[in-house]
């Protein structure tokens, strides 16, 4: 089974970026053992208003992953899978069309529900709530991990990239002087979350191309580190 599906869910780095900005990047993530969270397209047509902050991995095996750095670089951050769910990670789900317009109609179901949720402190005795305030951020927490198939508009057939995510909401929050713990996330100024701190004993190991191995060795001896030429079948 490790042949088919990796037992680490590995960040790429590189994705629109030369191999100094992607080895920088990588450097960034270790030495401040946050993973930072960003608002990542959700190819997903039923719910294009809905904007995630997210981390991104994939859990395709490095001897199977050669077509997938062609997109996301060859510069990455193995972390152990078992860790990571625990800190909250998802593999996506992934909706054909049928099944998407569906989506779409529990969404927009859900967005009406969040519109009377927002003042249910003022209309709580005059309206009835027949559902708790955990009840409808968890559905909607549910869409924060969907992707389409495939795309229409762009041409492409996500289901290769095998992604997994953790997002915003299913991580606890920490704000002012405390420090977050591993699988917490860093709080950015009075609302946005922005990092999720993990430990180094999270990572399974780095993976860059030969040029950068030595670099890599040297800046973070503690780690194992993998080449990339040497993993990609050819």
């Amino acid at each position: 089974m490790s042949s088919y599906i990796s037992n680490s869910l590995i960040h790429w780095t590189g994705r629109n970026k030369n191999f100094e900005e992607a080895y920088s990047t990588l450097e960034k993530i270790i030495n401040s053992e946050i993973l930072w969270l960003s608002f990542c397209p959700i190819h997903n047509s039923a719910i294009e208003d809905c904007k995630i902050m997210m981390v991104c991995f994939t859990d395709i095996p490095l001897s199977l992953s050669e077509e997938h750095c062609n997109t996301f670089g060859k510069f990455g951050i193995a972390f152990n899978k078992n860790r990571m769910i625990g800190y909250g990670a998802n593999p996506v789900f992934y909706l054909t069309d049928k099944n998407n317009n569906r989506l779409k109609e529990v969404y927009n179901f859900l967005t009406k529900a969040l519109d009377k949720e927002r003042d249910r402190e003022f209309l709580e005795g005059s309206e009835n709530f027949d559902y708790s305030t955990e009840q409808i951020y968890s559905l909607l927490e549910i869409f924060g991990f969907t992707q389409e198939y495939y795309s229409n508009t762009i041409e492409k057939e996500f289901y290769y990239e095998r992604e997994w995510r953790i997002n915003c909401q299913t991580l606890k929050i920490v704000s002012g002087q405390n420090e977050p713990e591993s699988g917490q996330a860093k709080m950015l100024g009075i609302t946005q979350k922005n990092g999720m701190k993990f430990d180094l004993s999270d990572i399974d190991f780095m993976i860059v191309p030969n040029s950068f191995y030595d670099k890599a060795c040297l800046a973070f001896p503690k780690l194992k580190v993998k080449i990339y030429e040497n993993e990609i079948a050819k």
